[in-house]
């Protein structure tokens, strides 16, 4: 019985032993240091356009321009908070990546994340002139109007009315709750009506109930606007007009409207400024390629992604094997979102300091020995602007270089040894690098020396691909 139990527990060490062995390399932290701002739109990126064999891995993030009749910029959506078009894409600025040996961690660092939710934003504000309205009084005029939307609408409610001044004039002007038909969303609108001489002005701004109090301050600057010009009081700078674009109505007015408004419809009794975007999600995604060393290396075999999914309306982790254009899911996990990380939710941990995080168990893709990682972001979605009544399909990305695991050792030797030196004397010294590495790389070479010894290389950067290399170091 002793001997039978002395037996297993060898087979157990030599089990224990032989798996130890087959660990994947481990190392310590390494940095990809990635160009800022240089996502870039290419509807046909995917991860069979992604280069394959070693020879085709560049020493730079890859980039692959598809032929579009609009670019990047055009992809942008208003951000009301930062005040500016923005993309809803993440860019990537460092990649961080460590290993045990038994679990590939690395960490995107990422300008931002956002939660990819479809979005339909219609902003309408009018400017009407009326110019038949000699014999009847503003509040006439008003009341007549409101007993026109009363009958014309499903449903109109003045939530509140109060009168004002417009530069000199009087004014008066209600918020009111209205839905055109039964099939059309309820909308708030906010009316401003003066009558300067012969003429009625009517300034009316309509939206969502949720847009509503988003934009109200920008739409009660444009209505100041106007009797700034009209009246010369007050200045620009007092009314916060920065961000704000003229429009020309003749006769010397004018009136100011927000940046991100368009033009829309232009005549004498009607100008009509917009802002409608409509951006319906197909995907959002950060994603580690990961390809590992074989004989005939037909390209990438894994993809290691976090990404949102619009039917679960959350982010899912999914390791998967791929043959492309065919994949198998290994791992997966659901909703994120509720996944705990120190009693805090770990997507929100993420989303607050702008990082995903990624952990390959490489015993899942057997312990390689030599592989090669790779990383990008997607943001994809249909942008359709109202405006021009046209759908841009948006593909924004953002890639790192490969870089091959385990992380190339350079070894350096001179020759000679050592050199002497006399006073004015020049010598050049052979510098011989073995990168050890399968991939290209750009080498920065620069010297230590003496400020009394003039030392420079020639070349001082170079690309070095898998052998070793010689360059001459000046004296």
């Amino acid at each position: 019985m002793k001997f039978l139990i002395f037996i297993v527990f060898l087979i157990s060490i030599a089990s224990h032993s032989n798996h130890v062995l087959s660990l994947s390399p481990d190392f310590v932290r390494q940095n990809i240091r990635e160009a800022y701002n240089d996502t870039f739109l290419d509807i046909d990126f995917s991860l069979e356009n992604v280069p394959l064999g070693s020879d085709e891995k560049t020493i730079l993030p890859f980039f692959k321009t598809s032929e579009l009749n609009y670019n990047i910029s055009d992809c942008a959506i208003y951000d009301f908070e930062s005040g500016s078009f923005t993309l809803p894409a993440s860019d990537i600025y460092d990649v961080s990546y460590i290993s045990d040996g038994m679990f590939f961690n690395g960490t995107l660092w990422l300008s931002s994340i956002q939660e990819p939710r479809n979005d339909s934003i219609n902003l309408e504000f009018y400017l009407k002139v009326d110019s038949n309205s000699t014999d009847i009084s503003l509040n006439e005029y008003v009341d007549e109007r409101i007993g026109d939307l009363k009958s014309q609408s499903e449903y109109f409610d003045v939530l509140n009315m109060a009168t004002t001044i417009l530069g000199i004039y009087p004014a008066i002007s209600f918020v009111a709750d209205i839905q055109i038909g039964e099939d059309i969303d309820l909308q708030k609108t906010m009316a401003t009506y003066v009558k300067i001489n012969d003429k009625i002005y009517a300034f009316i701004y309509k939206t969502s109930e949720t847009e509503f109090p988003i934009h109200l301050s920008d739409i009660q600057k444009a209505v100041k606007s106007f009797s700034l010009f009209h009246n010369d009081t007050g200045t620009e700078n007092e009314l916060g007009l920065d961000e704000f674009e003229r429009y020309d109505l003749g006769s010397g007015v004018s009136i100011m409207y927000p940046h991100y408004f368009e033009v829309t419809h232009r005549d004498e009794t009607l100008i009509a400024f917009t802002y409608s975007s409509e951006l319906t999600w197909i995907t959002k995604q950060y994603v580690m390629i990961i390809d590992v060393e074989s004989v005939y290396d037909p390209g990438p075999d894994y993809e290691y992604k976090v990404s949102w999914v619009n039917e679960y309306g959350s982010w899912v982790e999914t390791l998967i094997e791929t043959a492309i254009p065919n994949e198998r899911i290994i791992d997966r996990t659901n909703n994120i979102s509720v996944i705990h990380d120190d009693q805090v939710l770990l997507i929100d941990k993420m989303r607050n300091n702008n990082y995903v995080t990624f952990s390959v168990p490489l015993d899942r893709l057997n312990f390689p020995q030599e592989y090669d990682v790779y990383f990008y972001t997607q943001a994809a979605y249909n942008l359709h602007k109202v405006s021009t009544n046209e759908t841009l399909y948006c593909n924004i990305i953002d890639t790192s270089p490969y870089v091959p695991i385990p992380p190339p050792r350079i070894n350096i030797t001179t020759l000679p040894d050592s050199i002497n030196l006399r006073p004015g004397e020049e010598k050049v010294l052979e510098v011989q690098l073995n990168p050890s590495t399968r991939l290209p790389y750009l080498l920065s070479l620069f010297t230590d020396a003496d400020p009394s010894v003039n030392a420079t290389f020639n070349p001082s950067i170079t690309k070095v691909n898998c052998c070793t290399y010689a360059d001459r170091l000046h004296f």
